[in-house]
């Protein structure tokens, strides 16, 4: 799978109704290794919801303790490469799984999106793959975007 934004994100930063840099409410959604991306045909986190990470340590779901703001979100000018790049810090999540089994999902990517009043209003951004799947064995998982920006906007 490839990183890459949704047009409901696109939207919504274009529109000036999403602000990546001063909005407290946008998350990282762990993703199962089971779930494909539609960036036209998926809008909202309800779209996506069945395949957000499933296993032991992880509480996920709107509202839920283990959907973590991204802290050092940041917009970055790249000349050299004509775009802009929304950026943010590594997020860790904390003792995922216990074992690799059939009731802990791997994971293979992350969803930036804004958390609203529900999942079901909740705008989705974008989808970063982590390029290696992370396994939930009881050990942290760190979900870190691209060196060039989590978003790159050309």
């Amino acid at each position: 799978m490839a990183s890459d934004t949704f047009l409901k994100g696109r939207d919504e930063i274009v529109k000036q109704t999403l602000d990546w840099v001063g909005s407290s409410s946008i998350v990282a959604i762990p993703m199962s290794d089971s779930y494909t991306p539609d960036f036209v045909g998926q809008d909202f986190v309800s779209d996506v919801a069945a395949d957000e990470l499933d296993a032991t340590g992880y509480d996920g779901g709107f509202g839920g303790g283990d959907r973590k703001a991204p802290s050092g979100k940041a917009v970055v000018r790249d000349d050299a490469n004509a775009r802009i790049e929304l950026d943010h810090d590594d997020v860790t999540l904390s003792e995922v799984g216990g074992s690799v089994n059939d009731t802990n999902d791997v994971v293979s990517g992350y969803i930036l999106a804004e958390e609203r009043s529900s999942d079901s209003d909740s705008p989705l951004i974008a989808f970063i793959d982590l390029q290696d799947d992370r396994p939930t064995n009881g050990s942290d998982i760190t979900l870190s975007p691209d060196p060039e920006g989590a978003i790159q906007l050309t």
